[in-house]
C-alpha cells in the first residue's frame, strides 16, 4: 500500500457492520433495557424508534457521504469540502468528541469483561443485594477497574489491527 492510499473496508456488509457497532454503542446495550423496562416501557420503544428514523439515520447517511465524496477524515474532509475553517473546526470537535467517548466506553467495557470473566469463573452469585456489593467493591478497588479498561483497549486493537 502506498503512502497516499487509503484503507478500506473490503466490503459493504464491514462497512455496514462496523458503522452499527459505531452507532449503537454501550449505551444501547448496557443501560438502554434497564432504562425501558424502569422509565416507561414499550411508550419509551417508540419514541426511540422515531428519534433513530428521524436522527440517526439522515445523520449516518449524511456522515457517509461527507467521508465519501471528500475521500479523508473528519477533520480534513470539512476543510475540503467547504472553504473558511470554521468548517474544519466541525470536523475537528467530532475527532475531539470521539475520543472523549472512547474514554467513557472503555471503563464500561472493561466493567463488562470483568463481569464476563467473573461469571464464567463463578464469582458471581446469589441476589441483587450482592451482585450491588460486588459492584460497588470493584468500582472502588483502586486497580481492577483499570486492568480491565487496558485488558478491553489492548483487546480491541488486536481486533483492528
Amino acid at each position: 500500500m502506498s503512502n497516499n492510499s487509503r484503507a478500506g473496508f473490503a466490503t459493504k456488509f464491514g462497512a455496514v457492520l462496523a458503522t452499527a457497532g459505531s452507532a449503537v454503542g454501550l449505551g444501547n446495550v448496557w443501560r438502554f433495557p434497564y432504562m425501558t423496562g424502569h422509565d416507561g416501557g414499550a411508550a419509551f420503544i417508540l419514541v426511540y424508534i422515531i428519534c433513530v428514523l428521524m436522527l440517526g439515520i439522515p445523520g449516518m447517511i449524511s456522515e457517509f457521504i461527507i467521508g465519501r465524496h471528500a475521500g479523508s477524515n473528519a477533520a480534513r474532509a470539512y476543510r475540503r469540502l467547504a472553504s473558511g475553517k470554521w468548517w474544519m473546526l466541525v470536523g475537528v470537535m467530532g475527532a475531539i468528541t470521539s475520543m472523549i467517548i472512547l474514554g467513557f466506553y472503555a471503563v464500561i467495557a472493561g466493567w463488562c469483561l470483568q463481569y464476563l470473566y467473573a461469571s464464567l469463573m463463578g464469582g458471581i452469585t446469589g441476589d441483587a443485594a450482592y451482585v450491588a456489593e460486588y459492584f460497588k467493591e470493584f468500582t472502588t478497588d483502586p486497580f481492577m477497574p483499570a486492568v480491565w479498561t487496558v485488558a478491553f483497549i489492548v483487546l480491541t486493537h488486536l481486533v483492528v489491527v
